[in-house]
């Protein structure tokens, strides 16, 4: 029915918007049935528990991230398809901007023992990815974890027109973040003419 669908939509609205202000300890079921005027029994007649209620609001989020792993290279290749897998990441992260601020600022979220967990467990299918092709081991590692660091930080703190207008210079950084050590990130710098001697300071320097 479609009235039930609206206020099941309405009640995990109510929800993100009270867990990204207060937090998920901090909201109680008896609040989010005040602020959608339900009551508690037609809440519970939707979510059986605020737990389920939890999954439903984050789950999306976790399942959309699990669902790019799948789809791109197990191990790809330096430079464009670790490219394409940190894009698709970003545009994950993006499209689902506010559960993502968040889940990565709430502590009960990243201990709880399922979401957590399933949160843990495709950041290091990430660096799996990213370091796949790298023989440096635990140095790629911290370098890919940085990497991805450097796109989730954004998304507390840029909202979506700047993620937009950013994008390309975020890429930019987490790709040079998790670059194998024996490859330059960065496009050499364009070379100039050498000064006379004369011009030169007294330790070489211009």
């Amino acid at each position: 029915m479609p009235g039930t669908r609206n206020r099941r939509d309405t009640l995990l609205a109510a929800a993100l918007n009270s867990f990204t202000q207060r937090g998920y300890d901090a909201t109680s079921v008896a609040e989010l049935a005040t602020a959608t005027g339900m009551s508690k029994a037609a809440v519970s007649y939707h979510f059986r528990s605020k737990n389920d209620l939890l999954h439903a609001v984050a789950d999306p989020l976790l399942d959309s991230l699990d669902a790019l792993v799948d789809r791109h290279p197990t191990t790809p290749h330096w430079p464009d398809e670790v490219r394409a897998l940190l894009e698709d990441y970003l545009t994950t992260l993006t499209n689902h901007h506010q559960i993502a601020a968040w889940v990565d600022s709430d502590k009960a979220v990243l201990n709880h023992p399922q979401i957590g967990a399933r949160l843990h467990h495709n950041t290091e299918r990430m660096c799996q990815a990213i370091t796949g092709s790298t023989a440096d081991g635990t140095a790629a590692t911290a370098r890919a974890t940085a990497a991805l660091g450097s796109l989730w930080r954004p998304i507390r703190t840029l909202t979506p027109a700047q993620l937009a207008t950013h994008r390309d210079a975020l890429l930019h950084t987490a790709m040079a973040g998790c670059a194998p050590t024996n490859t330059p990130p960065n496009p050499p710098a364009r070379s100039h003419p050498a000064r006379p001697a004369q011009d030169r300071g007294a330790h070489g320097r211009y």
